[in-house]
């Protein structure tokens, strides 16, 4: 398995066992999340429903049961409630030091230069800044907080089973466990 770090964190925030699409020329890796269960008791649903005597109203689990983004409950990701100002400033400042960072690697810098793949994205979130959420690893709740590389998610179909994490592909180095 394939974990994958924040560069600027070292804060786990993704892995390959969930279902990681590519978009934007690569340059940005999108994962829809789900709602789970909270408990850890490892609760699975063998698709009987009614078969060992329960009602009706049991068929898809029961409605008291607390559900949780997998994603953010995974990872411990914490929601990060800047204005949209300060959302915009620390975005500049990242691809300002991703430029950097990947100045002596030209394919991926490109996507990073004004007109990039990684404009368009961030251009396309500031147009619906309202409608998404930001999160940042699990240090950003430490008594020093850290900001690592914003991992944007909304809604992008309504059938979808939560909202689609975007995370931006540069931005983390991959571990093996």
């Amino acid at each position: 398995m394939r974990i994958y770090v924040d560069v600027f964190t070292n804060d786990e925030v993704l892995s390959d066992a969930l279902d990681i699409n590519e978009e934007y020329e690569g340059s940005i890796m999108a994962v829809t999340s789900k709602l789970v269960n909270a408990d850890d008791g490892g609760n699975i649903d063998i698709g009987n429903c009614n078969a060992f005597g329960g009602g009706d109203e049991e068929q898809g689990g029961a409605n008291d049961v607390e559900k949780v983004n997998n994603i953010i409950s995974s990872f411990s990701l914490e929601e990060y409630f800047g204005s949209k100002k300060d959302m915009m400033t620390l975005m500049k400042e990242r691809i300002e030091q991703m430029r950097e960072r990947l100045k002596d690697n030209p394919t991926r810098l490109k996507a990073w230069e004004k007109g990039g793949q990684i404009e368009n994205f961030v251009k396309s979130v500031f147009s619906k800044f309202d409608d998404c959420k930001f999160f940042m690893g699990s240090s950003y709740s430490d008594e020093d907080p850290k900001e690592g590389m914003p991992i944007i998610a909304f809604w992008k179909n309504d059938s979808d089973t939560g909202e689609t994490f975007h995370y931006f592909k540069d931005c983390y180095k991959i571990t093996k466990v």
